[in-house]
């Protein structure tokens, strides 16, 4: 099926059965495998638009069920009230991408690496607003993975993929996404785009990828961002130079913070070494993949 095809089930759900997908997906779900004992699902939900115009993209591993809902409820109401798919498509991922409260974090490790001054923007909490056009928001994988995990006692249930189990460079169904979205995303994008990978699995599957897109300049990969995800606050929080935790159990760790200042190192290199932009040329370059 097409996204559009999807997106029309959707847009002809009740709020209710969308809710009832969301928890399960079964008419959205479009590829299932599994790895050991574990069912790995992918399922279908508006993070489709590219924007080609593009002067920094942001890959997560994979929209969670968050992300997933934010983005799918907005599309619905876009769609019910008239929109294209495509219209809806560009809003829905706008407001699912990195929504939740890692959404903050995610603003304060962009602003603390320089983003703001390489795009001539007042901070990145306008990336999602008024300079929308400056960003490619999108995940290794592109659509909703979750995977089959066992609590202790040993009740089975579907939670988000992060990444690790089974690791994302590793399953076939994985691999073939890599190579067959993920690197002609990124060949897709402007030559002079930042790729900033959010986390080692993120981070692993954009360098993956790349194997299949040598025109890639390599030195606009951001490598090294933390994820911005609450389980991984820890972490973030100690590359932000912000790192008290009365919870910590181990010791802190100055790669962390040694990590950003050479981010904002690069960013900066990079910011210098470009050419003039002008700030008149906003084209919204969005457009289904």
């Amino acid at each position: 099926m097409t996204a559009k095809e999807y997106g029309d089930i959707v847009a002809a759900m009740s709020a209710e059965d969308l809710a009832r997908e969301i928890a399960d997906p079964r008419k959205l779900r479009f590829a299932a495998t599994k790895s050991g004992w574990r069912r790995i699902e992918m399922a279908w939900a508006p993070f489709d638009p590219m924007n080609k115009q593009a002067k920094i993209a942001i890959f997560g591993i994979t929209p969670g069920r968050t992300q997933m809902e934010n983005a799918l409820k907005v599309y619905q109401r876009e769609r019910q009230r008239g929109a294209t798919h495509r219209e809806a498509a560009i809003i829905g991922k706008r407001q699912g991408a990195f929504s939740g409260d890692m959404r903050l974090t995610l603003i304060r490790i962009l602003n603390e690496v320089g983003i703001p001054d390489y795009l001539g923007i007042s901070g990145s909490s306008t990336l999602w607003g008024n300079d929308a056009d400056k960003v490619h928001f999108s995940s290794a994988l592109r659509w909703p993975v979750f995977v089959e995990v066992k609590d202790k006692d040993g009740v089975h249930r579907m939670e988000n993929y992060t990444g690790s189990t089974p690791a994302v460079t590793n399953l076939p169904i994985f691999k073939e996404t890599l190579r067959g979205v993920l690197a002609p995303e990124l060949d897709g994008l402007p030559k002079d785009c930042l790729i900033a990978p959010l986390g080692v699995a993120a981070t692993k599957a954009v360098l993956f990828a790349t194997e299949h897109v040598p025109a890639l300049d390599r030195d606009r990969i951001l490598v090294g961002l933390p994820h911005p995800a609450g389980s991984a606050r820890d972490v973030s929080s100690q590359f932000l130079g912000n790192p008290v935790n009365p919870k910590r159990k181990s010791p802190l760790n100055p790669e962390y913070r040694e990590t950003a200042l050479r981010l904002r190192a690069q960013v900066l290199k990079l910011a210098e070494a470009r050419e003039p932009v002008n700030p008149n040329d906003r084209d919204f370059g969005l457009s289904p993949s």
